[in-house]
């Protein structure tokens, strides 16, 4: 890519004089000299930027991941009730066996 925007820059200013054109051509020969180095850093701030999203959605999904119950129950509060009226009825009728139930799953 050396030297196009030299050029094009040289062309467009063709006839004009003065510090603004004199400024707008050595900015265009810095630009074809560094090109590589700017592009350089150009591709190393993308990748530090996509590992740095990709650590944040890896946190995100974690912190949401443990909201999961919360979220269904939230969204499908019908289960949480029926769940809720069984656990009544299951302590209402015998509660010596909830009682060796909940000591055998300890």
């Amino acid at each position: 890519m050396g030297e196009e925007f030299e050029k094009t820059t040289k062309e467009l200013l063709q006839g004009v004089k003065g510090p603004t054109a004199k400024a707008i051509t050595i900015m265009a020969i810095n630009v074809d000299n560094k090109l590589d180095e700017i592009l350089a850093a150009i591709k190393a701030n993308k990748a530090a930027t996509d590992q740095q999203i990709e650590a944040l959605k890896t946190e995100t999904d974690a912190k949401f991941s443990k909201l999961k119950v919360v979220m269904f129950f939230s969204e499908h509060a019908y289960w949480l009730w029926i769940i809720v009226i069984a656990i009544v009825i299951v302590l209402g009728f015998n509660s010596e066996k909830v009682l060796s139930i909940t000591k055998f799953l300890k």
